[in-house]
């Protein structure tokens, strides 16, 4: 039987397998047999029923791989005549977080039973719920056990989720399974191509969103009439589209082949990324220094124009607003530019303060902003606090949903480890509202005074 589908009745016959009235299912030889004796009754005496005990069985679709011993790394020579450490072999796969082999998930598990909770509804909360379908918002204040570290390690993912072994399969229903690089320019392209999956008939799509991508598909869609190959029909190049990637930390690491892919969707035309944030060089200063802020590079951008011929790449360490402020990135055309935001954290008070100043500015420039959430909480929280603060200065160009090109990698909170994220799972769009001018006719005025 696979786990997801274990029923409670088995669950809680597991917990107690020794409750009274059941019959055993366990066979017991005695190891000293009694001799066959001469009966000379008619009548034989019925033979001893067998004592049968129900077997228990463990939960867990793998086996507990739990060495006795650490696992020791050994040094081995590989074919080019380099030395390197072996740490995983074909016959230690898959550890647990506190047998790994590895020393920083070893060092991940600690953290965890350190500054994690138990999650079972009989202990008391720790914290405010953030939301309905928190795990928090089941306990109870009055009536409850006080908080536990976990301790117990799920038998299935090998992480500390509960405090016991009782708690875990008591709450095994509630227990999340702990299961992402063309997610971030196929998010993008999602939205921007023609062919998107997100349109006016099934409700994603606005009609303010028609208007604004429209524009934007004009470009990366350009007629295939007139130009080619030979000087005969010569064309002039349109200007590049530019994507700013506001807030830019993991993606702007990603590498270049990755976001290659925007160029082989729309071959016909050029990119320029921008990444702007002051993390978007973080652990890349070895790899890429920062050059020194010049006239023809006042915000010191490390510019990689020669990846392709089709695609440019600069990254800005610094805040959008005050590059905007100095115009460096005028005029905004809404036919070539877009602005992305990954994860911004609007509505999250611990990130909401670098957006205070930004997002007064993004909405000015009247150009579509695609945002995505890390969860369906994270989504719904930033479009609320976008609604609330902006909602007459907006308009919304794609509903809030799920993202179909979200990534299939879960990753975990080791301070909740039931909070599993997932990047780029839920995307939305707004801009800031246009208000568009219209020509009002002049009415001549008949039998009037004025008029006589």
């Amino acid at each position: 039987m696979r786990t997801p589908y274990t029923c409670r009745q088995c669950l809680s016959l597991l917990r107690n397998p020794g409750r009274p009235g059941r019959r055993q299912l366990q066979l017991r030889f005695s190891q000293n047999p009694r001799p066959l004796a001469h009966n000379h009754s008619t009548k034989c005496p019925p033979p001893p029923s067998p004592k049968l005990a129900l077997p228990k069985r463990s939960l867990s679709t793998t086996p507990n791989r739990a060495s006795g011993q650490a696992f020791e790394p050994r040094e081995y020579i590989d074919a080019e005549g380099n030395r390197r450490t072996l740490v995983l072999n074909e016959d230690n796969l898959f550890n647990s977080f506190t047998n790994s082999p590895i020393p920083q998930i070893r060092k991940r598990a600690a953290f965890m039973r350190q500054h994690a909770y138990c999650p079972h509804p009989s202990h008391k909360p720790t914290r405010a719920p953030n939301n309905p379908t928190d795990l928090e918002a089941r306990k109870s204040s009055e009536n409850g056990t006080p908080p536990a570290h976990v301790d117990f390690e799920c038998p299935d993912c090998g992480i500390p989720v509960y405090c016991c072994e009782e708690h875990w399969a008591d709450d095994y229903e509630a227990h999340l399974d702990a299961t992402k690089l063309l997610t971030y320019p196929i998010t993008i392209a999602s939205v921007l191509n023609e062919l998107s999956p997100y349109n006016i008939r099934n409700g994603r799509m606005t009609p303010e969103g028609l208007k604004s991508f429209s524009a934007l598909r004009h470009t990366l869609h350009p007629p295939r009439t007139g130009g080619d190959n030979t000087w005969k029909n010569a064309r002039i190049a349109p200007p590049a589209v530019r994507l700013f990637i506001l807030g830019a930390r993991a993606e702007s690491s990603l590498p270049r082949e990755t976001w290659m892919q925007l160029s082989y969707l729309f071959h016909r035309v050029q990119f320029s990324l921008n990444f702007i944030g002051p993390e978007s060089m973080a652990n890349r200063e070895n790899e890429l220094p920062l050059p020194e802020r010049t006239p023809l590079n006042p915000f010191g951008a490390v510019i990689e124009d020669r990846i392709s011929n089709s695609m440019k790449i600069s990254t800005f360490v610094d805040y959008f607003h005050n590059i905007h402020k100095t115009g460096y990135f005028y005029p905004y055309d809404p036919y070539f530019d877009c602005f992305v935001v990954f994860h911004p954290g609007f509505g999250n008070p611990a990130s909401a303060h670098e957006w205070e100043e930004t997002l007064p500015l993004l909405l000015e420039t009247k150009v579509p902003i695609i945002a995505t959430g890390y969860s369906p909480g994270d989504t719904q929280q930033d479009v609320e606090f976008l609604t609330k603060r902006f909602g007459n200065e907006m308009d919304m160009l794609l509903n809030p949903g799920e993202n179909r090109f979200r990534s299939l990698r879960w990753d975990l909170n080791d301070l909740d480890p039931h909070d599993v994220t997932c990047s780029n799972f839920g995307v939305y769009a707004f801009r800031g509202k246009r208000y568009e001018a219209t020509k009002k006719e002049e009415e001549k005025e008949v039998h009037s005074d004025r008029t006589a």
